[in-house]
């Protein structure tokens, strides 16, 4: 199970905002260091995942005996099955040829 790099930065934003109430002195500053660390493993997360995304143009190209009639599919993204083109898997319709996909 992966988790989001947002629920890193969340938890450590909420980890620091409980312990400026809760504690004081040593512990405090310990738990500003925790929150901190959550935080920057948070961002980190999202940029390299944001890198590892495949871009619009590295997808491969498909002929049309590998798409099946739902259209085919490579990671969050998919092939028309009228049209070929690349379309995101969030689409209901290709946008070059208004086919519906979904």
């Amino acid at each position: 199970m992966r988790i989001h790099g947002l629920i890193y930065i969340l938890l450590g934003a909420f980890i620091a905002g409980t312990s400026l109430y809760l504690f004081n002195g040593n512990q405090q500053l310990m738990f500003y260091i925790v929150a901190g660390a959550l935080v920057s493993f948070g961002v980190v997360k999202l940029i390299i995942d944001r890198v590892r995304e495949p871009k619009y143009e590295e997808m491969p190209k498909q002929t049309a005996r590998q798409q099946t009639s739902q259209g085919a599919s490579y990671g969050h993204y998919r092939y028309c099955h009228n049209c070929g083109t690349l379309i995101a898997n969030t689409q209901n319709f290709c946008h070059k040829c208004g086919a519906r996909v979904k």
